[in-house]
């Protein structure tokens, strides 16, 4: 039922839904308790701020009970963003960063492994900066993009750049605002240094206030300037 509510991007009833089911089928079928936490934390996090107990509950259930280093390094890494960023809690950020960085010395770095490791030190990067801790967010980014593997040339990186913004223009005319949050994930993802420039926040914070979240829209544009 989870899954069917998260396919059809009905956040709220696959919160609900995650939420019986771990309270209520959670012992009966642990192998799918690690999933399911992380759906309902995913779905969670789509509620804006009236989500964030429920996203930080589920993730810390699949933290729990994930033995796998891949998607536990993915539960952290949602964890470190949400206490760094929506929490405002940096010093249990970087605990759970370093937590992160434990996971993988006993793991290995595999194709496998790695895109989750790269997000949890995306999010450690993010938590950083947040916090007005540049030059080590600038680390971090390096970081992944070491991970990623994909060295972008200066005149590519320039277009990509000056690109987005008209794509980002053309969606939120149309009121398309899912694609559009989606492209700034990915320019984030992509291109994480621009961060430090705070355009992508700009645009963050533009289309949460266009979406009603207010007060998430405050919080990244503060970080903009």
């Amino acid at each position: 039922l989870v899954h069917l509510f998260v396919e059809g991007q009905d956040a709220a009833n696959a919160v609900a839904a995650g939420k019986e089911f771990l309270a209520r089928c959670g012992a009966a079928q642990p192998h799918a308790v690690p999933e399911i936490g992380r759906l309902t934390g995913d779905s969670a996090v789509r509620l804006g701020d009236a989500g964030l107990e429920d996203a930080l509950a589920a993730y810390r259930t699949a933290l729990q009970t994930e033995p796998a280093p891949g998607p536990k390094l993915l539960a952290l890494a949602r964890l470190i963003r949400i206490l760094g960023l929506d929490r405002n809690d940096l010093a249990q950020a970087v605990a759970l960063t370093n937590q992160a960085e434990q996971v993988m010395s006993t793991a290995r770095l595999t194709d496998e492994t790695m895109p989750y490791y790269r997000q949890a030190v995306m999010a450690g990067g993010d938590v950083l900066l947040w916090h007005d801790r540049v030059p080590e967010a600038v680390e971090q980014y390096r970081r992944t993009m070491v991970l990623g593997g994909a060295i972008i040339p200066p005149q590519v990186r320039a277009a990509r750049t000056g690109g987005y913004p008209a794509i980002l223009e053309t969606w939120i005319k149309s009121r398309d605002y899912a694609n559009a949050m989606e492209l700034v994930d990915k320019w984030e993802d992509v291109l994480p240094l621009e961060k430090t420039t705070g355009q992508t926040f700009f645009w963050r914070g533009k289309l949460l206030y266009l979406q009603g979240r207010h007060a998430e829209t405050i919080r990244y544009l503060r970080h903009a300037l």
